[in-house]
């Protein structure tokens, strides 16, 4: 009798979960719907975001993010540096092992970083540490990089995505086919990888630091958005990335899925070629701040979900300082364009890529600008003719405008301005698409390389940030929210700023 109540009770239970959307065998497992494929499991030839999302989990790096992007430890426990910024100590973490049971340690360090920046690996994170002149091994648990000249940002790029640790057996083993047999020291470990469809993980019992919660994370390639939320709903997925705006609603109307919207360190931007007419007049570029009214760019492009750049760089960016915003004011815009010489306005050409995004945000663009007699002509382009009109050099560019974005993926100002500011970034050695040229800000740029003591460094990023704003080599738009569908009862995955996802805390909550 006792047992037969037993059964029943089992077989209630069952029923409850299969109604709930979750079965028995699914009950520790999350599944993750990203908008794309996965192209490489190694990180020092990583290039996207959704390559790193799958990887935070089963890597670790020296030092890494928190939820708001400041740097916290990892593998190493503590760090310090010489006041050049050339010389950066690390003490590590013991007792810790990769997921082939390799010793963590100073050795493993090394053979590490001598392999990412080897040139003849032809890695795509190959400049973050290209400037590592040596690494010298100062005990088993202690590590010193000398670098080649003095680089203020050096900490940042320890915390890249790119600087997570792969197993040194692994890499002895598998070389660049690490790609493929990915193996670290993280929370979850790699169990499989069928291309086009799915890459599934574990939780892996030795992992130095909180157990998973979840034993199996399974992240699927779905790139068509409407199919992720349809499996979000079906209970098939419990998270899906880079939910459109115009998606939201359907779910927010249920209680069974929550929405999640959280700033973003992305830029979005009109770039203007500062060193052509009409360009090269910095009245006509602020005269374009003040014609674009970034409340309302925002409603119709992003359905409010962003916030109006008050900065070069979002506010989650280190070294950020806020500026004084140019406001919605035709009067002003219609004044300033006078002054230039071009009372009447001027016709301009944007190159941009084609996607729904962008092609929307153009068209907003084209109906605010064209009320102060600015025309502009949208050039949509697919994204390898975009990469080959933009990145040409100035006396061969045909470019004016360029519609396009930005996330600085090591947090730091550094690269959230060096890239698209320094004369030296100028097309194609890197993305300042403005040709923007300021000796000012040249030089602040690099004094805030000199030295590691990051108050100073704020401080000149600031003084950068001020004279960028006012010269105004861009119409600065806005930094749009990171956006995803969640189950109502999923726990601990969340989007980064850097748009990157973190899934190692995973659960299914009640």
């Amino acid at each position: 009798m006792r047992l037969a109540v037993k059964k029943a009770l089992g077989l209630a239970v069952g029923l409850v979960l299969v109604i709930a959307g979750v079965s028995l065998a699914q009950a520790d497992t999350v599944s993750i719907a990203l908008s794309g494929d996965a192209i490489t499991m190694n990180p020092a030839d990583t290039n996207g975001n959704l390559d790193f999302s799958i990887e935070r989990e089963m890597y670790n790096g020296l030092v890494g993010f928190d939820k708001d992007m400041k740097l916290m430890p990892e593998l190493a426990t503590s760090w310090t540096s010489n006041a050049q910024a050339s010389e950066f100590t690390f003490d590590l973490r013991q007792g810790v092992s990769f997921q082939d049971g390799t010793p963590f340690n100073a050795q493993a360090v090394k053979t590490y970083f001598d392999w990412v920046r080897d040139p003849a690996n032809h890695f795509k994170r190959y400049s973050l540490f290209s400037m590592i002149k040596q690494i010298d091994i100062l005990s088993p648990y202690k590590v010193r990089f000398i670098l080649s000249k003095p680089f203020g940002a050096m900490m940042f790029n320890f915390a890249h995505p790119a600087a997570r640790l792969v197993s040194p057996a692994a890499i002895q083993k598998y070389g660049v086919g690490v790609a493929q047999h990915p193996v670290g020291s993280g929370p979850f470990e790699f169990v499989s990888w069928k291309s086009g469809e799915a890459i599934t993980l574990k939780a892996w019992s030795g992992y130095w630091g909180s157990k998973a919660a979840a034993s199996t994370l399974k992240f699927l390639f779905v790139p068509n958005a409407a199919t992720r939320v349809a499996m979000l709903q079906s209970g098939e997925v419990q998270f899906v990335d880079s939910l459109p705006p115009q998606l939201i609603s359907s779910l927010k109307a249920n209680p069974n899925f929550k929405v999640s919207a959280t700033p973003s360190i992305y830029v979005r931007y009109l770039a203007l070629n500062t060193q052509t007419k009409p360009f090269d007049n910095p009245l006509v570029r602020q005269a374009m701040n003040y014609a674009v009214n970034k409340e309302e760019l925002l409603k119709v492009v992003e359905q409010g979900y962003g916030l109006p750049l008050s900065a070069p760089v979002a506010k989650q960016v280190q070294g950020y300082a806020a500026q004084t915003p140019y406001p919605y004011d035709l009067a002003k815009a219609k004044e300033l364009l006078t002054k230039a010489g071009y009372p009447n306005g001027f016709t301009a050409t944007v190159t941009m890529l084609n996607t729904t995004t962008y092609q929307t945000l153009g068209q907003v663009l084209q109906q605010m600008l064209g009320q102060v007699g600015i025309k502009l002509q949208l050039e949509p382009m697919e994204g390898g003719a975009f990469q080959s009109a933009v990145f040409q050099p100035l006396d061969k560019t045909k470019v004016q405008t360029v519609l396009i974005g930005w996330s600085p993926s090591t947090g730091d100002a550094d690269w959230g301005l060096r890239p698209l500011f320094d004369k030296a970034s100028w097309p194609p050695a890197l993305f300042n698409l403005a040709f923007y040229n300021n000796p000012r800000v040249n030089n602040l740029i690099r004094d805030a390389l000199t030295t590691a003591n990051q108050g100073q460094r704020d401080r000149f990023y600031a003084q950068a940030q001020q004279i960028i704003w006012q010269d105004a080599p861009w119409v600065f738009l806005y930094s749009p929210y990171n956006i995803a569908g969640e189950a109502s009862q999923l726990r601990g995955v969340f989007y980064m700023p850097d748009g990157t996802i973190d899934a190692q805390a995973a659960s299914l909550g009640g």
